[in-house]
This record gives structure tokens, sequence and C-alpha cells, in this order.
């Protein structure tokens, strides 16, 4: 009877094959996994950064609108903080010392906001840039930590100097959502908004400038 080579032969007469074989297929399929995590990847990288503004670093409008849509008809917890900040003066300063000097007064405060959660250390609070000179700070007072920062973020804004502008001046206002309890996310950006309104107004009356020629 005549023999029949059995696979084992088979095998070891195209060894060298099969090794070529199982190499090329293993490169490939490494290169094909390494593409597919690059591409997750960048594509985080790129969705991270769309959501980010170019001047100051901060969120933008995109992931403001975003964070609001999750809290969208919630109610929320009693450590929850909505803060609004606006800077004093910078039509002014645009007007008076050109958009540059401005622009620069923006990254100034931008600073002092990523200065002063640096050095707290909280991450349960994000800051957005929701207008030109408009900023927003979103997020929980886990710690109880947050007139700490506010008081902190206030100083280093009062020492604040920049090379077109020597002062940075702010309005802020902020409310707890323990104080209305039933109010929506909505509803306490009012509040805090009101209350940044009210602290401008002390302001202009105390250096004596009329508000209305810096709207």
């Amino acid at each position: 009877e005549a023999y029949k080579p059995s696979f084992s032969d088979y095998i070891q007469a195209h060894y060298i094959r099969f090794i070529l074989f199982a190499i090329l297929f293993a490169t490939v399929f490494s290169i094909l996994i390494f593409y597919a995590l690059s591409h997750r990847k960048q594509s985080r990288i790129l969705e991270f950064k769309a959501r980010i503004d170019d001047m100051t670093g901060l969120f933008n409008r995109r992931a403001y609108e975003e964070e609001l849509q999750k809290y969208e008809g919630k109610s929320l917890p009693s450590d929850f903080i909505a803060a609004v900040l606006d800077i004093n003066g910078l039509k002014r300063t645009n007007d008076n010392l050109g958009h540059s000097a401005g622009d620069e007064l923006i990254a100034g405060l931008a600073d002092c906001i990523k200065k002063t959660g640096s050095e707290h250390g909280f991450t349960h609070l994000k800051t957005f840039r929701t207008g030109g000179d408009e900023f927003t700070i979103l997020g929980f007072d886990v710690d109880k930590i947050y007139d700490k920062a506010m008081k902190l973020f206030l100083e280093k804004a009062d020492v604040w100097k920049g090379i077109k502008v020597k002062k940075l001046s702010v309005s802020y206002g902020y409310v707890r959502s323990n104080e209305y309890p039933q109010a929506s996310l909505s509803d306490l950006l009012q509040i805090a908004d009101n209350r940044m309104y009210k602290n401008k107004e002390q302001y202009y009356r105390a250096n004596f400038i009329n508000q209305n020629s810096d709207v």
C-alpha cells in the first residue's frame, strides 16, 4: 500500500512557510490593532480639543451647553454650585488700549482661575468661558472649600499684572443649590448672574464709573 503523508508530515515539509505566514499574520494583526488604538486615541484628543477655548485653555461654550444638558430636568444635590464671573472695564480697555489688551485681561482671569484650582487640587468644578469676558463655574463643593477658593482667586486677581494692562477687576456671583432646593440649574444660573451684576454695580459706584459707558 502506498504511503500517504500525514498532516504532521505536511507541516514538517512546509515548516518554514508556516512560520513566515504566522509572522506575517501577527505583524499585520499588530499593525491593525495599533492603528485602531491610535485612531481611537486621536479621536478622543480631537473631541476634547473641540470643547476647549483656544485663548484660555478652559472649557468653551460647546462644552458648557453639553454640561447644561446633563442636568436638564434633574434635581441637583445640595453641594452643587453655580458661579458667574465677568471682567470689569473690558470695553474701556478694548477702546483705549486695543483688543490685544482686552485679550490679555481675559487670559489673565483664566490664569488666576487655573492657578487657584491647581493649588486647591479640587476636581469637582468645571470652568467654562461662555462669552467674551464671561465665565461660568459648575460643579460640586464636596470638600466645602469653595468660599476659601474664591477668596484666593480674588487675591490672585487683585495682584495680577499684565504687560499692556496693569490691573484686573472681576465681578462675580455664586449660589449653592441648598439655598434653593427646588431650583433648576437654569434658575441657579439666573440667581448667580443677578448676584454678579449687583457686585458689578457696587464696583462701578465705588470707583465713580458710569456703568453705561462700559456696556
